[in-house]
């Protein structure tokens, strides 16, 4: 009986706590970022053609010490521009950081589809603030459903 409890005793025991320095914890300090120096757009993608709106990509990536983006991940944003914002994102180079370590660092993609009648000018690429980009694109009109006929 008395072994019965023992080894009860040491299964109810709780596991180890882990240990919290060994995890890399990453800040996103927009202050003390490094500026971009080769912005890439992405392109746009058909699926968003098929009606006005605006839709945000957020890619987080990690600079190597030469400012290259080494690592990138969608942080948040609609499925059909994830790839084209990952695309564009792997592309980017930022100024080296200072310190020559590992750079986290947030990249907005902003995706807006502008009516028909938008003016050409109207969809050129804005570059805003450190890591922002616009990229817009005019509604594809869709196929033409075939109208039924009136019965006679």
């Amino acid at each position: 009986m008395l072994l019965t409890a023992l080894l009860l005793t040491q299964a109810i025991t709780a596991p180890p706590r882990p240990n919290p320095s060994a995890y890399l914890l990453i800040k996103y300090d927009k202050a003390s970022a490094p500026p971009a120096i080769k912005p890439v757009a992405p392109s746009f993608p058909d699926e968003l053609r098929k009606a006005v709106q605006v839709t945000m990509v957020v890619v987080a990536v990690v600079t190597d010490r030469e400012g290259r983006v080494c690592h990138a991940a969608v942080v948040e944003g609609d499925s059909k521009a994830r790839h084209a914002a990952l695309r564009a994102a792997v592309q980017w180079s930022l100024e080296p950081p200072d310190d020559r370590f590992p750079q986290p660092v947030k990249l907005y993609f902003m995706f807006s589809t502008l009516p028909a009648s938008t003016p050409p000018k109207e969809l050129a690429t804005v570059f805003y603030g450190k890591y922002g980009v616009e990229v817009r694109a005019t509604v594809t009109p869709g196929p033409l459903e075939p109208q039924a006929e009136a019965p006679p």
